[in-house]
């Protein structure tokens, strides 16, 4: 919650408050709000979480998205698994098929010297 202070006529200074806890957050204290429903937030009432691991600068949500989100957390942890599952399985095969051409490329020229890669002269 921020509150417009009127200190003179010609100054003014927002006050930044804690949505859940009405904790005065202090200018130099950083605030977080929360992706989800846009609460300003203390560093107690703060959570995190990420499908796609914390990284530098997770998303922010509060305690009751957070509590909102739990299923639908565990429904997207398991449908990332499946799909790096899915391109670990990709990847696999994409690298057989290149190592499988290496050694194609290698074996020819073994049996025909003239298609050597001569690329240093």
């Amino acid at each position: 919650m921020k509150k417009r202070i009127v200190e003179t006529k010609d100054v003014e200074r927002i006050e930044v408050w804690c949505d859940d806890c009405s904790k005065l957050l202090s200018p130099y204290n950083r605030s977080h709000t929360c992706c989800m429903c846009h609460k300003d937030l203390c560093e107690v009432c703060y959570g995190t979480w990420s499908a796609t691991g914390a990284g530098d600068y997770p998303p922010v949500y509060c305690k009751d998205c957070l509590d909102i989100g739990k299923p639908y957390m565990d429904d997207m942890d398991k449908a990332e698994k499946e799909c790096e599952d899915k391109c670990e399985l990709l990847e696999k095969e994409w690298r057989g098929k290149c190592v499988e051409r290496r050694k194609d490329a290698e074996s020819r020229r073994e049996l025909y010297p003239e298609f050597q890669d001569y690329s240093n002269h």
